[in-house]
């Protein structure tokens, strides 16, 4: 594979600097190609990146990583080693929980222990994690690392997964059942379904809608969970530092406007200084909804893809509560799950979360990565991340910056209140993302964490296709394709679309 555009700017130019976009940036100028990256934020990762407030340095987004082994395909194939680029450390315990009753308990990275700690708190939960063990290590996600870098853009690709003996075809059950219905099939004691609930939101639903593979999500976390030193943006960082070797660019502060069309072709960008770059391939590892509502020509964009286009769901939005504190009171592992139990994470989406309502209750996710990693915060002290669910667009027409306090407030009263737990008087740096935030200042398209809903008919080949069914030469990745939102999902989703325009341009070459 060789340039062959001499007439263009770039052979490929990708709009945004996410995981998908670095990815399929990476392999194409290592495969030869002339590639240039433009992100309109100051940072690259998207989702996966991290900022400094004065001596404490915190996450964005995501919170750790999962499938090592998708990040170690990439630098493979780019012939480079993941640890010289990445050096990612094991989290142990995986999770603590600490439920309303201000019970605590620690979930270990062993899976023996787990079912241990379980039948202390309740036998029939113990007798459940074996079974919920026996059927994730056997069935969906036994060979789920594999799939997030195969294609599954239509029924033939599917087809092709289902005939492959060493697929999970045989988990059919937890695709069609919710995932309230497949936990519960398992687990009995209501702190340990609250604190699995946590994952439903991962694909963007409530326990009650999200599908039922999602249950098992958890359970990879015990064939190892990690972060990589250095804070989140170390992934990016990594895999941007090969691109750049290999003679990849990567623009900042650099916005694309719109993309520049002749006939069915994409030939290029324009961004929002009105430059215009040229290139032979565009990949888009933006929101699809940016991409065809906003970029590309109307008349580009036919009725029935308008249609398709209004029927997809954004995922959920939430906010962050970020602080910096000093001591470790009250934490025991980089992961947190404070939790009511299960139906109160249903009630939150439904009775506040649709009416445009921040929740009343339910859970807080707190993520402590200073716990693995001590650098990110100053000697004795530690970064703390609240996660909670809220809405992008706030009722009774109230603005995210009028109520930022208040917010702020909401969350720290609910920590104290429901479980016990004071951080006031160790608070020495403290900011809040709302989903407002999460747009204006890392590009997620109305705050939407994983950009589309993945419900059982909103996933894989029901989401919109990688190879462009608009234009010619314009490629998807990211969390609005393929197998949505998430580290492992956005990297494979990468992979795929480089291949595509590897053997599109052979073709054509």
């Amino acid at each position: 594979m060789s340039s062959s555009a001499p007439e263009c700017d770039y052979d490929v130019v990708v709009i945004g600097a996410g995981l998908g976009g670095l990815t399929s940036a990476g392999l194409l100028a290592n495969r030869g190609l002339r590639v240039g990256v433009f992100e309109q934020a100051p940072r690259i990762g998207g989702c996966c990146g991290s900022v400094q407030s004065g001596d404490y340095q915190f996450d964005v987004g995501a919170t750790l990583v999962l499938f090592l082994g998708v990040i170690e395909r990439y630098f493979t194939s780019i012939e480079r080693s993941m640890s010289d680029y990445i050096d990612f450390l094991p989290i142990d315990p995986l999770l603590q929980v600490v439920d309303n009753e201000k019970r605590r308990f620690a979930v270990p990275t062993s899976v023996d222990e787990t079912g241990k700690v379980f039948g202390e708190i309740c036998a029939a939960s113990g007798e459940g994690w074996k079974r919920y063990a026996e059927e994730a290590s056997s069935g969906l996600l036994s060979s789920m690392a594999d799939l997030f870098a195969v294609p599954m853009q239509n029924f033939q690709d599917a087809r092709k997964i289902a005939e492959d003996p060493s697929s999970p075809s045989g988990s059919a059950p937890p695709m069609l059942q919710s995932f309230e219905s497949t936990l519960r099939s398992f687990f009995k004691h209501d702190s340990i379904l609250g604190a699995f609930s946590h994952s439903s939101y991962s694909v963007g639903l409530p326990p009650a809608l999200a599908p039922g593979y999602a249950a098992f999500l958890n359970y990879s976390e015990h064939d190892g969970a990690y972060y990589p030193r250095g804070g989140m943006k170390a992934l990016p960082e990594g895999i941007a530092r090969a691109l750049k070797e290999d003679g990849g660019e990567i623009h900042l502060g650099a916005r694309v406007e719109s993309v520049l069309t002749q006939g069915r072709k994409a030939i290029g960008v324009r961004l929002a200084d009105g430059r215009e770059v040229r290139a032979r391939v565009v990949i888009g590892d933006i929101n699809v909804k940016a991409l065809y509502g906003e970029m590309l020509p109307k008349d580009r964009v036919p009725l029935w893809a308008r249609l398709a286009l209004s029927s997809l769901k954004l995922s959920q939005s939430s906010v962050m509560l970020m602080l910096g504190i000093e001591g470790d009171e009250g934490f025991d592992a980089q992961n947190t799950m404070f939790t009511q139990g299960l139906e109160p994470m249903n009630r939150i989406w439904f009775d506040d979360y649709e009416r445009g309502c921040p929740s009343q209750g339910g859970y807080l996710f707190a993520s402590v990565p200073s716990f693995t990693d001590p650098s990110l915060a100053p000697p004795g002290h530690h970064v703390v991340h609240l996660h909670t669910l809220a809405p992008y667009n706030l009722a009774g027409g109230r603005n995210w910056d009028d109520i930022r306090d208040e917010e702020a407030e909401r969350i720290l009263n609910f920590l104290e209140a429901d479980f016990g737990l004071f951080l006031r008087d160790r608070i020495r740096c403290m900011r809040l993302s709302t989903p407002v935030d999460l747009e204006r200042d890392v590009g997620l398209f109305r705050g939407a964490l994983y950009d589309l809903e993945s419900g059982p008919l909103s996933t894989s080949m029901f989401r919109p296709r990688m190879r462009s069914s608009l234009l010619d030469h314009l490629y998807l990745t990211g969390a609005s394709v393929h197998l949505g939102g998430g580290i492992p999902t956005c990297i494979g989703s990468g992979i795929i679309a480089a291949d595509m325009v590897t053997e599109d341009w052979d073709r054509e070459s």
